[in-house]
């Protein structure tokens, strides 16, 4: 994945990954990090994904993450 400016939360069933977009949910099995360069934004994940989808709105610590401007635009 290209465009990562952070990781929020993982396991081996689920990620949620800090995008310019919004937040990305990756839910698979068997998932882990295979490499991470923040400096240029790259993330690669081992595992087998069963789906991705972008989060409306999440809460996670205190902050919360508005729905992207194109998907306000397409609802």
């Amino acid at each position: 994945l290209t465009g990562v400016l952070g990781i929020e939360c993982f396991d081996s069933d689920q990620f949620i990954v800090d995008t310019p977009l919004g937040f990305l949910h990756i839910h698979g099995r068997d998932l882990s990090i295979k490499s991470l360069d923040l400096n240029e934004k790259i993330l690669s994940i081992s595992g087998e994904v069963d789906h991705l989808s972008y989060l409306q709105s999440v809460v996670v610590g205190k902050r919360k993450r508005k729905q992207s401007l194109l998907g306000r635009i397409l609802k």
